[in-house]
């Protein structure tokens, strides 16, 4: 059987917090927008009701107040879309403390993983192998990284 090509499980882990971190700053963004968003469509409804008499006026305020609540709808779809896993981020805050330090653990163990040696034991395998030079230990998937 085929092993599947092997990722650093660092990589999966950050992964996963960069999409909880992006998630957050995205939902700020769009609840931003759709702020900014209910600003202008009442700036516009305010233009409309003090000015009633310039037709092209009217007709320029209404496609303008189309544009910003297409803009509006695409901004609160966003924030709705992302409010549950900025909830569970934020009632989670000491799991992702945990997940950030398991991460730092992780990252620690790859890179000694990395440079790890084996030292001959008996005095045999000294002997045949030239002395006491430890031999660098690669997988098989370390050797593919480097070949690249």
């Amino acid at each position: 059987m085929k092993s599947p090509p092997e990722k650093h499980t660092s990589q999966e882990i950050e992964s996963f917090l960069n999409y909880i971190r992006d998630a957050e700053q995205t939902y700020n963004i769009a609840n931003a927008d759709e702020d900014e968003a209910n600003k202008q469509v009442q700036d516009s409804l305010h233009e409309i009701e003090i000015d009633l008499t310039a037709y092209h006026k009217l007709a320029s305020n209404a496609k303008n107040l189309k544009s910003i609540l297409k803009e509006r709808r695409i901004a609160k779809n966003t924030a709705y879309r992302l409010q549950p896993v900025k909830e569970w981020a934020e009632a989670n805050r000491h799991v992702i403390k945990t997940i950030e330090q398991l991460l730092g653990t992780v990252r620690k163990i790859e890179k000694k993983l990395e440079t790890r040696v084996y030292t001959y034991k008996s005095d045999k395998a000294l002997i045949e192998n030239g002395g006491s030079r430890p031999l660098l230990i690669t997988t098989a998937a370390d050797t593919k990284n480097t070949k690249k």
